[in-house]
């Protein structure tokens, strides 16, 4: 995992979408920031071979409009992480590394090991 940097301006469809009953945080102009910030990776595992795209929520928004369609919230995702992550991480929680916030240097706080197998 690296840090990303997310544009600051979120794209136009959001508020938009946000004012409807029923808006998508899905449109096509979102998905393409996204993916474009995000170098065209997963945000948590990096892959780019994604299949199923997600546009995920780092933190649960269940429901609250002004979290389900905050830029800051929103993040490029394949399914697989999507899924595994699920909900289970609330607004406040402090044990996932948000790796498009620049206070948190998620390279530092991931260790990498490599076993030599004989």
């Amino acid at each position: 995992m690296i840090n990303i940097t997310k544009r600051k301006d979120a794209p136009e469809s959001l508020a938009k979408e946000k004012a409807k009953a029923n808006g998508s945080y899905r449109e096509e102009d979102v998905v393409l920031a996204l993916f474009e910030d995000s170098h065209n990776k997963c945000y948590l595992c990096e892959d780019i071979h994604i299949t199923t795209i997600n546009v995920e929520h780092f933190h649960e928004h269940g429901g609250d409009k002004d979290l389900k369609f905050d830029w800051n919230n929103l993040h490029y995702a394949c399914g697989h992480c999507n899924f595994t992550k699920n909900d289970t991480f609330k607004k406040g929680d402090s044990n996932l590394l948000n790796c498009a916030n620049p206070e948190c240097p998620v390279d530092y706080w991931i260790i990498y090991r490599i076993d030599h197998v004989s």
